[in-house]
């Protein structure tokens, strides 16, 4: 699930030979690489106005996240914090 506080932190480019991103990807990253870290909705600002195409920028964001994180080029540091663990109820030994 994305959140809007979600922190995408740029980690490298692709090597030559590990293949080529698609153009909208790369606009991803290259948007990520020159601001070296940004939060999601400032992210979000700034393709609006880079990306051409039809689809949404939140769209077109989700849709490359996966692949941009898996190829080690990204890292998405997110605001979600892990609920609290709940009390066990603790259970007398039976003699």
């Amino acid at each position: 699930m994305a959140r809007e506080n979600d922190l995408f932190k740029f980690k490298r480019f692709l090597k030559k030979d590990e293949g080529a991103l698609p153009a909208q990807a790369e606009l991803i990253l290259k948007t990520i690489h020159d601001a070296g870290e940004i939060t999601r909705t400032n992210l979000l600002k700034k393709l609006e106005t880079t990306l051409t195409t039809k689809q949404a920028p939140a769209r077109v964001l989700s849709f490359y996240r996966s692949p941009l994180v898996n190829s080690g080029c990204i890292q998405v540091i997110s605001d979600k914090v892990a609920p609290k663990a709940r009390p066990q109820k603790r259970v007398a030994a039976k003699s």
